[in-house]
């Protein structure tokens, strides 16, 4: 398997510890894997990032004027022919189709904050060519919209994000923009890096990072000279706290677009008297050895705090966007906002005095990040692997008669699932004795008060829910032994698979199968097929995803489906799958592995004899329509369907459910479609 990782970030000792991290981990993982590693800039930039070994190609790929034009023709205008122009993007198009998946790791907040359309181009690419597209480890947002520019920037950006077939995210405040995130931290704390330390000063020191700032977006119109000023009064401030101590500060910066002396220049324009700046050409692993021995770590740079709580370091955090402020808030460390201090709005020096007095360590905290951190990781590779986690959710109401054969079929599954949550909507039977007889296998939320909808319990299932995967799994229906063993193969070949359905049989109350359910009847072959091209086919006209029991779906898509499903009654399914369908592609099993109970209290069963689910499927052919997914042709056809089932198939039709389904065209194709199929022409 190749995987080629994009738009490396350089010129950073942090992002140098992340990616090595990253890298070596893989190579870890599997003997056989190889990795693939395009990068623009000169390779003296490029070589401190590198890890020597033969299975990874780090491969030059230089962009010009001509290269930006070819590359936002096609952004902005959609003309992609363009991007086969440029000779640069032709080479990275060879690339990707080379590649097994895409892998857009580690690296900053190149969505959201940096509105960066050239990180955006090359995720873009890998959706334009089909590739799956993995973002671990990132941090994402916010996302400004002050100018149109940057409005067209998040919606882009937005779709890529519902494009990528996995996420993990390193900080808490980038979950909001991409629901269903895996939890993990910084690349760099998976490992724990040990080198020689070069000759340093003899002596207790406390390590400092500053950060010139001026060449973040937030920070441009503050004056320099107030920046600097603010650190010269906490070196000050170090020095009272830590006397008979040093400073030894650590450039993080190298390379690129400034000398390569500049961060060393700009840190020798605050010290003072014996301080230490240390040579700017020290690796990651130096900074990280360095770190271990310090007596406190000062950094206003996100891996200086990363490599303190690595190596469980005293720390005083020094935030300024939202990346470190996620870091600590994930671990429950506190930090300081310096962004304040040059705002007018507050001294934080008597803060930060304070601070370095007792500043922060806790080695119990240090090992749970190293854990969140790997398990993020394990995440990562469970997904290259074709491993998945499962979420089984059971939302219940008063089915006490079926819960023991339900809950039975899903312990008893040769794919065993990651976690079981069942959700009960307030019972009035003996519901919740039953369920807690199962003991510590299940995860039991009972609702205080009944909800009312069946989709308020999924959503709420799934925010709870932990794993990849997710199976709905109706409280009075039962399933096959072999049900997610099945279910979860097109997973596993498919890295662009969001939902895998099997066939229903229809039982009755006391769980006797009587036949396949009338919607699947015909369908007798498996298949899969993109998305769109499955809700024109399969959901718009008539539902064959019939019971929810059947499916088995991506958490993530479902996550980010945010079209009003829950607020419709008994056809609100149909909508949640369209959303979760639209997110990739969608796989068939005919092997009827799920048994859809039919029984007086059966809310399908209700809607069909009340006459709700018509009325919704009415409303929801029309939101397809706006969506997209249906052509003005098909929801002609969708309307002469419906009004046909209820004038010829119903007795006493609600007369103003058939006003609102027949237009005079669809009377006239309904009328003609009867007399076809009567008189068999």
């Amino acid at each position: 398997m190749n995987l080629l990782l994009i738009d490396q970030p350089i010129r950073n000792r942090g992002d140098e510890s992340a990616h090595k991290a990253l890298v070596r981990s893989l190579l870890k993982a599997d003997a056989s894997w190889t990795i693939t590693v395009p990068y623009r800039y000169d390779t003296a930039a490029m070589e401190p990032m590198m890890v020597a070994d033969p299975r990874v190609e780090y491969i030059q790929v230089k962009a010009d004027l001509f290269s930006y034009r070819c590359r936002r023709l096609g952004q902005n205008h959609g003309f992609r022919l363009a991007w086969h122009l440029d000779p640069a993007i032709r080479k990275m198009i060879r690339l990707y189709r080379k590649a097994d998946y895409v892998v857009a790791a580690p690296g900053g907040i190149n969505l959201g904050g940096f509105q960066d359309w050239r990180h955006l181009f090359f995720l873009e690419l890998a959706k334009y060519l089909g590739k799956p597209l993995l973002y671990p480890g990132r941090s994402i947002g916010p996302f400004p919209e002050n100018t149109p520019e940057q409005k067209r920037f998040h919606c882009k950006a937005q779709e890529i994000i519902s494009y990528m077939r996995f996420i993990s995210l390193r900080d808490r405040r980038s979950e909001e923009y991409a629901p269903g995130a895996i939890p993990t931290l910084d690349s760099a704390f998976i490992e724990s890096p040990e080198t020689e330390l070069p000759p340093i000063p003899e002596g207790p020191y406390v390590v400092f990072v500053p950060n010139e700032l001026v060449w973040h977006y937030a920070f441009r119109n503050i004056a320099p000279e107030k920046i600097k000023d603010f650190y010269i009064s906490i070196a000050g401030l170090i020095h009272s706290r830590y006397p008979g101590h040093r400073i030894i500060y650590l450039p993080q910066l190298y390379a690129g677009s400034v000398a390569i002396e500049h961060d060393r220049d700009y840190f020798l324009s605050i010290c003072s008297g014996d301080d230490f700046v240390a040579p700017e050409t020290w690796s990651s692993d130096i900074q990280q050895q360095l770190i271990k021995a310090a007596a406190c770590v000062v950094g206003a740079r996100y891996h200086s705090i990363v490599f303190a709580i690595n190596n469980a370091v005293p720390f005083v955090a020094l935030s300024y966007e939202h990346k470190m402020a996620g870091l600590c808030e994930s671990l429950g460390f506190s930090y300081i906002d310096i962004s304040k201090a040059f705002d007018g709005s507050a001294d934080l020096l008597p803060d930060i005095d304070k601070a370095l007095a007792s500043p922060q360590s806790d080695k119990t905290k240090s090992i749970e990040a190293k854990s969140i951190a790997r398990n993020g990781f394990k995440a990562l590779l469970d997904f290259l692997q074709g491993k998945n986690s499962i979420s089984v959710i059971v939302p219940n109401y008063n089915h006490a008669p079926f819960l023991e054969q339900r809950l039975d079929s899903i312990f008893k599954q040769t794919l065993a699932p990651d976690e079981v949550i069942v959700l009960d909507d307030a019972s009035t039977d003996d519901s919740v004795n039953i369920i807690k007889a199962y003991g510590k296998g299940i995860k039991l939320i009972v609702n205080e008060l009944n909800g009312g909808s069946p989709f308020l319990q999924w959503k709420k299932g799934l925010a709870a829910a932990s794993g990849r995967l997710v199976w709905i799994a109706e409280s009075d229906d039962f399933a096959d032994e072999c049900f997610l063993e099945k279910a979860v193969a097109p997973f596993i070949s498919d890295p662009s698979c969001s939902m895998s359905f099997v066939r229903s049989l229809l039982c009755d109350a006391e769980g006797k199968d009587t036949h396949v359910h009338p919607n699947q009847i015909k369908m007798d072959k498996a298949f899969g097929m993109e998305g769109d091209k499955f809700i024109r086919r399969y959901l718009a006209k008539k539902n064959t995803v019939v019971n929810a029991s059947s499916v088995l779906f991506c958490r993530k898509d479902a996550l980010e489906t945010e079209n009003g499903y829950e607020n419709y009654g008994g056809a609100g399914d149909i909508l949640f799958w369209s959303g979760v369908a639209g997110k990739g592609k969608v796989y068939y099993t005919p092997a009827p592995l799920n048994h859809f109970r039919q029984h007086g209290n059966n809310r399908t069963k209700e809607d069909a004899i009340n006459g709700r689910g018509e009325k919704e499927a009415l409303k929801i052919s029309r939101k397809m329509r706006e969506e997209g997914y249906l052509s003005r042709w098909d929801l002609f056809k969708i309307r002469t369907y419906h009004y046909s089932k209820l004038y010829y198939g119903t007795e006493n039709a609600d007369p103003e459910l058939l006003k609102e389904w027949g237009s005079f065209p669809v009377r006239i194709a309904s009328s003609l479609k009867r007399l076809i199929a009567k008189y068999d022409f």
